[in-house]
């Protein structure tokens, strides 16, 4: 007998995206979302599941949210981006993004995760180099707002010259610029890679240590184009063509 669909039924609903084919074209990672109910919120996990058929086995289990799987080149990791609690770096914790979306590492074949980055504002969009031992992503780069003691953020005057200034579940953007990354798999001090970039769209690894990438328009630019960074010269850059604004 037919109904008509509840609040309820949401709960149970789980959606799917950013599927990720492994390397050897054996597993497929997925990024699950499903609303808590208890949280009244959405919350996304990482899972893997075969590509003939078979159980998605759940990759990240933490509470926090997980998104944006991306497989090494050689298979042995599968990078993502979560907002979970962190390590400790033994440094300030808010100069190092505590409780921010950053880059983590876990084995391919599953296991414990660890934090790959630890840049004050997030980042987002990793992307591995061909030869599997660098990741570059995108980063915001910019002041970080005064707080109190109990970590609310103190009031204080803004001048607002752009129109797209704050985005919902991040604040105030209009002060920080987004800038490419590039980071070891082993860690340490990611390396800047290119100067103010607008907003990063997409990011695919090149052979020969480049980095291809595509932009959106910039607070002073007219359009979008299509660059290709040196991994080895960071400053150089190369302008294939125009994209739509």
């Amino acid at each position: 007998m037919s109904r008509s669909i509840t609040i309820e039924d949401l709960y149970k609903i789980k959606f799917l995206s950013r599927p990720r084919v492994s390397p050897d074209g054996q597993r497929v990672a997925f990024v699950a979302t499903a609303i808590d109910e208890r949280k009244h919120a959405y919350h996304a996990s990482i899972c893997v599941a075969p590509t003939g058929g078979g159980e998605a086995r759940r990759f990240t289990g933490d509470p926090s949210n997980a998104h944006s799987p991306a497989w090494s080149p050689d298979g042995r990791w599968l990078a993502f981006v979560s907002d979970r609690e962190g390590e400790s770096t033994g440094k300030n914790a808010r100069e190092h993004g505590k409780g921010k979306p950053q880059v983590w590492l876990i084995p391919g074949d599953g296991g414990e995760a660890h934090q790959l980055t630890f840049m004050p504002h997030g980042v987002s969009n990793p992307t591995w180099s061909p030869d599997s031992q660098h990741l570059v992503f995108s980063a915001a780069v910019g002041p970080l707002d005064e707080e109190t003691e109990d970590g609310k953020p103190l009031p204080r005057v803004r001048v607002i010259d752009r129109l797209l200034y704050r985005l919902d579940g991040v604040g105030f953007i209009h002060d920080k610029r987004q800038h490419l990354f590039l980071v070891d798999l082993a860690g340490g001090e990611p390396q800047q890679l290119q100067m103010e970039i607008g907003t990063t769209k997409t990011l695919h690894g090149l052979p020969m240590g480049h980095i291809s990438l595509s932009l959106r328009a910039g607070a002073k630019t007219a359009g979008g184009c299509l660059v290709q960074i040196s991994t080895h010269c960071p400053y150089r850059t190369t302008r294939h063509r125009s994209l739509p604004a």
